[in-house]
Order: structure tokens, then sequence, then C-alpha cells
């Protein structure tokens, strides 16, 4: 559980990965896959070579302190009937 590892997340804060202890921050999105309001996994994306690993810290930042990272997807899902 990510809570044993960091310590207590409340609503202000937001889990990231961070290879550096916190100075550098990846991009990633919790989700809530129970319905429950909480969220059950944080997904991220990084790029690794191959044969190769790197190691990354679980950090919880104040949301105010986040700075907005770079959209990079534009997608829209849409249920439509045609007539």
């Amino acid at each position: 559980m990510i809570e044993e590892a960091i310590g207590t997340v409340n609503e202000n804060h937001i889990v990231l990965l961070s290879p550096d202890g916190g100075k550098t921050l990846i991009p990633s999105q919790t989700d809530d896959m129970d319905g429950d309001d909480k969220w059950d996994e944080l997904f991220t994306l990084v790029n690794l070579d191959a044969g190769h690993s790197k190691s990354y810290s679980l950090v919880a930042v104040n949301k105010d302190q986040v700075l907005l990272f770079n959209v990079r997807t534009n997608i829209h899902f849409v249920d439509k009937n045609d007539p």
C-alpha cells in the first residue's frame, strides 16, 4: 500500500514519482477502480532503455505546489447512435 510507504495522503496532496527524492516530478494519475471515491492505483509512464533499470520514489506533494504538466493527449469518447 502506498500510504504504508509514504504516510497518510490527504485530499490536498497528489502522489507522484520522482527519480531524485522530489526535485523532479514525473506526471502520473490516480484511478478509483472500485468506485468508493478513493484512488486505488497510481499510473505513470516512463522510458527505459532495454536491459536498464531505474529507481523512483513516491512523493506526496501539496496540489498547490505542483506545476501544470504539458498536455500530451487530446481525446474525447462519445457514445453516438446514428439515425
